[in-house]
């Protein structure tokens, strides 16, 4: 996690300090998830977000091995987005940014990432059939209905 600090100048006024936890509020009030969702589909009618975890994880049954491009991305990503966490959460809290604003932002800069890790070719290379069925050496990526289903959204946290 990380912490976020405000220093409240001397002289703040009741005013500002009830803007100040309403926009803690608003912040705290959302969340964003990034990934594929349900009720995705490609053009066979097969659900994106089973075909992406088998992708991450493989499937034995199929002889197809795991390529971890979610691990990845939080991996290589960790540190930029928790710093842009930081980053976000204070200037929501100062009232410089709208939690809405910040939160799209965060959710399309991280399915970015996972774009640019599903391009980047991850391994292990496919097999010479695969490369001969796909006409193409790269992984993860077969008609890109995959890569084009990374999304985010951005919805109202439970109480």
């Amino acid at each position: 996690m990380f912490n976020i600090s405000y220093v409240l100048q001397k002289g703040s006024t009741l005013k500002q300090l009830d803007r100040l936890e309403s926009n803690v509020k608003r912040l705290l009030s959302k969340e964003v998830s990034v990934g594929f969702f349900a009720g995705t589909r490609n053009n066979e009618g097969k659900s994106i977000p089973n075909i992406a975890r088998k992708n991450e994880y493989g499937d034995p049954s199929k002889r197809v091995p795991a390529r971890p491009f979610m691990a990845i991305t939080v991996s290589r990503a960790e540190g930029a987005m928790l710093a842009a966490m930081a980053r976000i959460a204070r200037d929501v809290v100062g009232g410089g940014l709208e939690a809405t604003t910040a939160l799209n932002r965060l959710g399309r800069s991280f399915a970015t990432a996972i774009r640019t890790t599903i391009l980047s070719n991850v391994p292990p290379p496919n097999t010479p059939r695969t490369v001969a069925r796909k006409g193409s050496s790269r992984t993860l990526i077969d008609t890109g209905q995959m890569l084009r289903a990374v999304t985010y959204r951005l919805r109202t946290r439970k109480p």
